[in-house]
């Protein structure tokens, strides 16, 4: 049985206690797939003209189309939290909140960051749009 696996971007374990909630990457798996499959039921409900009244068929592109755009921005967050550009944290939620420690399963689990990791991370971006920000100054004529 595999090994339950911790992500961290590159950080050790905080020891203050910080962290011990984790994003449990299989529950968010679960909630885009169960988005998904309710998205292609109402589709198939509304090709098949079984969804009762006109009212509500006339409602279910708008809920197909919610279901897609919940899904679509998940899936945004969860690319930009796996590549470490912004922090687990953000992504937590009561769907895919786990403990650290709880073992016995084979999940890959995202820990949020510490105040450290966060901090840097920020300068990062800080000094990013700082350069960018000197790369488009219009450049001052020769005397």
């Amino acid at each position: 049985m595999p090994e339950l696996t911790i992500v961290d971007c590159a950080q050790p374990p905080p020891t203050d206690g910080e962290g011990t909630e984790c994003l449990s990457i299989a529950s968010e798996l679960s909630l885009i797939e169960d988005a998904l499959s309710g998205a292609a039921s109402l589709a198939e409900l509304l090709a098949t003209k079984s969804l009762g009244s006109e009212e509500t068929a006339a409602q279910t592109p708008l809920a197909l189309n919610s279901l897609l755009v919940l899904v679509t921005a998940r899936m945004t967050h969860l690319r930009r939290v796996l590549s470490c550009e912004t922090d687990p944290r953000e992504l937590l939620a009561t769907h895919n909140s786990v403990p650290e420690n709880e073992l016995g399963d084979a999940d890959v689990r995202l820990r949020p960051w510490t105040a450290a990791q966060r901090i840097i991370h920020l300068r990062r971006l800080l000094a990013k749009a700082e350069a960018e920000a000197k790369r488009e100054e219009p450049t001052q004529p020769s005397p």
